[in-house]
């Protein structure tokens, strides 16, 4: 039995991948890199938690579309997708009937934890962007008036 449900969730993963990776090539091809994005951010987390439906377990790869809105989106787009994730761990028991409550609460306490360190990473990357600007034009002006 345990080789058969590996087996279907083999076959969901390639089956996913093999529709998702050309799907959102062709939209990043026609110029629509945002919604390309979303789309697969979007997919990515149907895949993680309809393909974790019999394993009860979402932790590794809950984090791929954290990473993805953290790379491709602003402060605010990443938290409505931080919260959104987090409602989908918080809706799994529901999925899932016989969820034991000790995989329930790692589960959002690591949607949680990721969650806030991806945060924090993207806030020092905005700061240490803001001093390299600022320390840019106060070279331009220090060269200019010379």
């Amino acid at each position: 039995m345990i080789l058969a449900d590996n087996v279907t969730n083999i076959i969901f993963l390639l089956f996913s991948a093999g529709f998702t990776i050309p799907f959102v090539y062709l939209i990043a091809r026609k110029g629509y890199l945002n919604l390309a994005v979303i789309a697969f951010i979007l997919i990515t987390h149907l895949v993680v938690y309809l393909g974790s439906l019999d394993t009860n377990l979402i932790l590794p790869f809950v984090i791929i579309p954290l990473f993805l809105a953290s790379i491709f989106f602003s402060l605010r787009s990443f938290l409505v997708i931080a919260i959104l994730n987090l409602g989908f761990a918080f809706l799994y028991p529901f999925l899932v009937p016989g969820l034991e409550e000790r995989v329930y609460i790692s589960n959002i306490y690591f949607v949680v934890v990721s969650s806030a360190l991806i945060l924090v990473s993207i806030k020092y990357r905005y700061d240490l962007e803001i001093e390299k600007l600022k320390y840019i034009a106060e070279s331009k002006q220090k060269f200019s008036t010379v």
